[in-house]
C-alpha cells in the first residue's frame, strides 16, 4: 500500500513531466486542461479495476493511470484524455484475440497513449493492438506485440505522432493507410522480429531531427560512424521511407529520466499555481 501512495503522489506529476519529455522531440502533443486522475487497478484498492469502467467514467481532459497488472480488455476511447500505465514491461492490455486491443474513436482527438504493453489483437482484417480513427493523438513509450496490425492509422487518423514504441512479433508493425495527406510523425521506434515492419502509402513522415526508427531488417551501412544509415529504408506501400534509419536500437526513456523530469514539472506545476492566485 505505501507504493502504491507514493505511486498516486507523483503521478500528479508524472503527465507535466512526460508534456516536458515531448517537447523536447518536436512532437504535437495533446493540450489537455489540468483534469482529474482516475486510478485503474486490476487487484482492487482503486478507484477501478477495469480500464473501461474508469474511461466511461472519465470526463475530458482527465488522465486514467493504471497500475501493473494484466488487463484482458477491449478498450475504446472515445473523448480527449490520457492513458498512462505504470510501467509499460508490467502493464498490459490483452485484447484476448479479439477485436481491436485500443480504439481511439472518431471522438477521441488528442489523447495520450503511454506505458502500456498491448498485445493480442483480433486476426480479423484490420484489427490492430491500437487502430486509430481520430487526429491529434500521441501514442508513445508503449511495447506493441503479436497483433496482426500493431497500430493502424487509417483514413481517419492525421497529425498524429507515434514514438519511442517497440513493435515485435506483429505480422504488420505499423499500417498507414490513407488515400488523403494524413501528416503522421513516426521516430524513434523499434520494429523487430514483424513480419512485415511498416506499411505506408500516405505522406508520414518517418524522422524528427535527422534521426529516424531502428529497423531489424535495415541493410545499408553506417561508414561515418555517427548512428545514422547511409541510405534510406524503404517502406512497403508507396513512396514513403526513412530517411535517417537508426543503426542501433532507441533506448525507451525509464524512470531515472522521468524522475529528473519531475522536479521541473514540479517548478511549472507552483508557478502556474501562483499565477492563477494573482489572477483570482
Amino acid at each position: 500500500m505505501m507504493r502504491k501512495e507514493f505511486v498516486r503522489t507523483i503521478n500528479i506529476l508524472l503527465l507535466s513531466a512526460f508534456m516536458i519529455m515531448i517537447m523536447f522531440v518536436e512532437c504535437p502533443v495533446a493540450q489537455l486542461d489540468n483534469g482529474d486522475i482516475l486510478y485503474v487497478d486490476d487487484d482492487g484498492g482503486s478507484d477501478y479495476t477495469s480500464i473501461q469502467d474508469a474511461i466511461n467514467n472519465a470526463s475530458e481532459g482527465d488522465t486514467v493511470f493504471v497500475y501493473n497488472g494484466i488487463y484482458y480488455e477491449n478498450v475504446l476511447i472515445d473523448k480527449p484524455m490520457n492513458l498512462i500505465g505504470e510501467d509499460q514491461r508490467t502493464t498490459t492490455i490483452d485484447g484476448g484475440g479479439i477485436d481491436d486491443v485500443v480504439t481511439l474513436g472518431f471522438s477521441s482527438n488528442w489523447v495520450n497513449l503511454t506505458g502500456f504493453t498491448i498485445q493480442n489483437a483480433g486476426f480479423q482484417e484490420y484489427r490492430a493492438g491500437v487502430n486509430v480513427n481520430s487526429d491529434y493523438n500521441t501514442i508513445f513509450n508503449n511495447i506493441i506485440k503479436d497483433n496482426r496490425y500493431g497500430i493502424a492509422l487509417d483514413l481517419w487518423g492525421h497529425n498524429c505522432s507515434v514514438y519511442n514504441n517497440t513493435f515485435m512479433d506483429n505480422t504488420y508493425g505499423i499500417l498507414v493507410y490513407s488515400v488523403i495527406p494524413n501528416n503522421n510523425i513516426l521516430h524513434h521506434n523499434n520494429f523487430g522480429n514483424n513480419y512485415i515492419n511498416a506499411f505506408d502509402d500516405s505522406n508520414s513522415t518517418w524522422s524528427s531531427i535527422g534521426e529516424g526508427n531502428y529497423w531489424d531488417d535495415y541493410t545499408g551501412v553506417d561508414a561515418d560512424g555517427d548512428g545514422i544509415g547511409d541510405t534510406p529504408y524503404y517502406i512497403l506501400g508507396g513512396t514513403a521511407q526513412d530517411n535517417y534509419p537508426l543503426i542501433e536500437p532507441v533506448q525507451t526513456p525509464g524512470f531515472e529520466i522521468i524522475s529528473s523530469l519531475l522536479a521541473i514539472a514540479v517548478v511549472l506545476i507552483i508557478f502556474r499555481k501562483k499565477q492563477r492566485e494573482v489572477v483570482s
